[in-house]
């Protein structure tokens, strides 16, 4: 036979040049990560002019770029970590766990800084507001807000079986949304009212908006880990 045929499997040295490369791969994400946290310096301010009823929401100008860039280059490195294959390799799947997960947090981290560099804009801005147009302009948004809801069918959940949310990606849009309305409350806290019947009559229909809105989200939360609770005592 003049050329020899090739073998109808990867070879074990395939196998292992594989997962070396993917464990590679994943090492290099990780000192990515590592560099872009210690690097990044966060901004005291940010500008949040494009929608000031939208956090996630920021105006592409000078003021901004360092905190865009940060969030683009985390997303980036998740993106790069979800097509990294595993080959079925337990060590590998477990370091691409951690790895993945400390990306999702250096995300929700970054989050986070920007709701609270939210918070303090909006406080500012209601500062200079008269309270009864800060008071509609903060139920206005509430509505707005649980009008975009979503109520997913599956969420995650500690394995030890606590009724409490997992920083993951398929939970991310869940605890956004359940810390906007946290941030509302906290808005509404700085409304003052100074003893007007009027404006005490309207800040309690907001915060009754609020309290509503919660209370929609936890018993979604809680039903889903119920159904998952009762799937995992079955199995």
């Amino acid at each position: 036979m003049g050329s020899a045929l090739r073998p109808a499997y990867p070879s074990l040295f395939d196998e292992i040049a594989d997962i070396e490369a993917a464990t590679n791969a994943i090492t290099e994400i990780l000192f990515s990560l590592i560099r872009y946290v210690k690097s990044f310096k966060c901004p005291s301010a940010l500008d949040f002019s494009a929608d000031p009823e939208n956090y996630m929401l920021l105006v592409n100008n000078e003021m901004n770029q360092t905190f865009i860039n940060q969030v683009i280059q985390m997303t980036k490195l998740r993106a790069e970590m979800e097509i990294v294959p595993t080959y079925e390799d337990l060590e590998l799947k477990d370091k691409k766990h951690v790895v993945g997960t400390a990306i999702v947090r250096a995300l929700q981290n970054t989050r986070d800084r920007q709701l609270e560099l939210y918070i303090e804009f909006k406080a500012e801005l209601i500062h200079h507001e008269d309270p009864a147009t800060a008071l509609q302009n903060l139920h206005t948004s509430i509505l707005a807000c649980t009008k975009r809801f979503q109520y997913p069918a599956e969420l995650d959940f500690p394995a030890h079986g606590r009724n409490s949310l997992l920083q993951t990606d398929k939970n991310r849009r869940f605890i956004d949304q359940l810390r906007e309305m946290e941030k509302c409350r906290e808005e509404l806290s700085n409304v003052q009212t100074h003893s007007d019947v009027e404006l005490e009559a309207k800040y309690r229909d907001v915060s009754v908006a609020i309290g509503k809105a919660l209370q929609q989200l936890k018993a979604h939360q809680r039903e889903v880990y119920e159904k998952s609770s009762k799937r995992s005592s079955t199995i």
